[in-house]
């Protein structure tokens, strides 16, 4: 039978093209695909260290005055926080007037200013990284000449809201709010003499 030479031919040719696409299908996942991108090579992780969170900067007035009765606004700028462990304290500028008839939105005195030392808080079993400033600076407690020493916590920022400082005065049991402001210009509105 002549057939059969052509039947032995046709099961040889379809074993060939068997062989040869298991072949491909076993080598597809080595070949690289046309408009894939190659697949990352994992690579261990950098230990990075993480950025430090810095309050906001600009001008802050606090809503209520100190626990002396002053009202105060702090200006910070980049310079104002010592970033690395080991680096020099900052300086803050602080603006201070005493109250006026409607509270610390008028004055009866001119506003002063006088310099912070802002120098980073930190915990011992906290995570890397300051949380929080630390402003001290001093006030005149009377016309006298006689002043005190204040202390303000800036609490670390939490939140992304530029437009509030959350504080402590650490010698006052009470919590400060400073809301970002343009300018500290409160009119002169003197309390009345009680002579």
């Amino acid at each position: 039978m002549r057939t059969l030479p052509f039947l032995e031919a046709g099961v040889a040719l379809a074993t060939a093209l068997s062989v040869g696409m298991l072949g491909l299908l076993l080598a597809a996942p080595l070949l690289p695909q046309a408009g894939a991108e190659p697949s990352p090579t994992p690579t261990p992780a950098a230990s990075v260290e993480p950025e430090p969170i810095l309050p906001p900067l600009g001008l802050y007035l606090s809503r209520t005055p100190l626990s002396i009765g002053t009202c105060f606004a702090i200006e910070l700028e980049p310079h104002s926080y010592p970033v690395a462990s080991d680096a020099p304290p900052g300086v803050a500028s602080v603006l201070w007037w005493q109250r006026g008839m409607t509270g610390c939105d008028s004055r009866s005195t001119e506003v002063g200013a006088v310099h912070a030392e802002v120098t980073r808080l930190m915990t011992e079993d906290g995570p890397e990284g300051p949380t929080g400033y630390s402003l001290v600076f001093r006030l005149p407690l009377s016309p006298d000449g006689v002043e005190v020493d204040v202390e303000v916590a800036i609490l670390p920022v939490t939140e992304s809201d530029p437009s509030l400082l959350q504080a402590l005065e650490v010698s006052s049991p009470g919590g400060l709010v400073l809301d970002r402001t343009n300018a500290v210009d409160p009119p002169l509105d003197p309390l009345p003499s009680s002579g």
